[in-house]
């Protein structure tokens, strides 16, 4: 009887069907941990790894694996993987681009709302017993009333994206309809006709961006580019009544001079669902903030999408192990030579 081939999942996938898939014509391989001893060890008899993060799979690991076709991000990102190294040695990486961009928009218009709206304040001041009223309603309130917490509307203010993709693009679309917002948008690979499709203005310095939006909304890959793209300096371009929102990865954003930019009250605020590491420190200043509303990297974690993603992943996978080409390569110049190996 021939030997199926294996799988490891270096973490579980977000929905069971995707390892029912699996498990369906591979052995699938559970990493008990992510450590590079341990995935060190458990790479060489492998012939595929799935990795979401916050674990990752470096190079020198990656050419550990002798027996190795594939890898896999589990999302549109592959930050989780050495892809450079997989490029290097002609493995295919395969994602799921496009696969989550309805949970990761709402998570960010609620982000927003949230803020905008002091929700997760008023609800904390009122489970904490804090006045319903100041003692005179003629009065203007103090910090200890309802009347304290003033929104702001969103309602034709400007929204400044950072990466205008599927989920940018989404953003762009829902806060035009919903709020008749003003989009300004920053992203080197989006042509000047594809930001005019959308109804985006498209600027070509992030600065010009930063001075303008009254939200900016962070929905760029993590790159070599990319990383710490908002530091010290691009947060001052920001106005003091502005938002920023990162439902992207926590390394897009100096962590930080952000924690100096809200301490200082240079923003307004920040929503916040990815952070730098991660899973970060429980004693994280941002936890602190009344003006930061933060939640732990579930942004495209609803049930919907994660079966989605499951499958997605899991399926081109198995494409790849049995020598057809996947439906989503992030690195598809690999494909013509790993098909004359395998083919």
């Amino acid at each position: 009887m021939e030997q199926r081939k294996k799988v490891l999942l270096v973490l579980p996938m977000p929905h069971e069907e995707g390892e029912q898939i699996l498990a369906s014509e591979v052995e699938v391989v559970r990493a008990p941990d992510y450590s590079p001893k341990t995935l060190g060890e458990l790479i060489t008899d492998v012939h595929g790894v799935i990795a979401r993060g916050p674990a990752f799979v470096p190079g020198d690991i990656i050419r550990r694996g002798k027996k190795l076709e594939v890898l896999s991000g589990m999302g549109s990102g592959v930050d989780c993987i050495d892809v450079k190294a997989a490029t290097e040695i002609g493995l295919p990486v395969v994602h799921a681009p496009g696969v989550a961009p309805i949970p990761v928009t709402e998570h960010t218009i609620g982000l927003m709302i949230a803020l905008t709206k002091h929700i997760v304040e008023a609800d904390a001041h009122l489970r904490g017993g804090g006045d319903w009223k100041p003692k005179e309603w003629n009065v203007a309130a103090g910090a200890g009333s309802r009347r304290s917490f003033k929104g702001k509307d969103l309602q034709g203010k400007t929204l400044g994206i950072i990466g205008l993709g599927n989920i940018g693009s989404e953003v762009a679309r829902k806060c035009q309809c919903a709020f008749s917002m003003r989009v300004v948008a920053y992203d080197p690979g989006v042509t000047k006709e594809r930001a005019t499709q959308l109804g985006v203005e498209l600027v070509s310095d992030i600065d010009v961006l930063l001075g303008t939006a009254d939200v900016v909304s962070i929905h760029c890959p993590l790159t070599d580019e990319t990383r710490r793209l908002i530091g010290a300096h691009q947060l001052k371009q920001m106005k003091p009544t502005a938002y920023l929102i990162n439902t992207a990865r926590g390394a897009i954003v100096d962590e930080e001079a952000l924690v100096l930019c809200l301490q200082e009250q240079r923003i307004a605020g920040a929503g916040l669902d990815t952070f730098d590491p991660e899973p970060p420190r429980k004693d994280n200043p941002l936890f602190a903030m009344a003006n930061v509303v933060v939640t732990p990297h579930i942004a495209g974690s609803s049930e919907q999408a994660s079966r989605m993603l499951a499958i997605s992943v899991a399926t081109d996978v198995l494409a790849v192990m049995n020598g057809r080409r996947p439906s989503h390569m992030i690195n598809p110049e690999v494909w013509p030579a790993f098909e004359k190996r395998h083919g």
